[in-house]
C-alpha cells in the first residue's frame, strides 16, 4: 500500500493507511483484541472527520476487528473513579450523521 502514518507522536492506537482514494484506519490493540479506548475514540473521530479519501476502510490489527469497549479504560481503572458520562458528553458531536454519509460496501 502506499504512505502509513501514525495519528500521532509513538501513537499506535489507530494506524492510517493511504493509497490513492482509499484511506485505511486500523485499530491497533491487538492484546486487547481491539477494545476501543476514550483515545481510540478520540483518534478514530480525528480521522474520520479530516479525512478526505473517497473510500474509508476501518478495520482491526490482527484478528479481532474490536470486541468493544475496552472496559478497563472507559469505566474506570485503578484508583480512576469510573466515568460513565463518557458516552452522554460525546454524543453531540457524534459521528453518527457523518457515518451515515458513507456508502457502506462489504466484500
Amino acid at each position: 500500500m502506499g504512505t502509513d502514518r501514525h495519528t500521532g507522536a509513538n501513537d499506535d492506537e489507530l494506524i492510517v493507511a493511504r493509497d490513492g482514494d482509499v484511506e485505511i484506519l486500523t485499530i491497533n490493540r491487538p492484546a486487547a483484541r481491539n477494545a476501543l479506548t476514550h483515545r481510540a475514540y478520540a483518534l478514530l473521530e480525528h480521522a474520520v472527520r479530516e479525512t478526505t479519501a473517497r473510500c474509508l476502510v476501518i478495520t482491526g490489527a490482527e484478528q479481532a476487528f474490536c470486541s468493544g469497549d475496552d472496559v478497563r479504560h472507559v469505566m474506570g481503572a485503578g484508583d480512576r473513579p469510573p466515568d460513565v458520562g463518557w458516552a452522554a458528553r460525546a454524543a453531540p458531536g457524534s459521528l453518527l450523521p457523518q457515518m451515515r454519509s458513507f456508502t457502506p460496501t462489504f466484500r
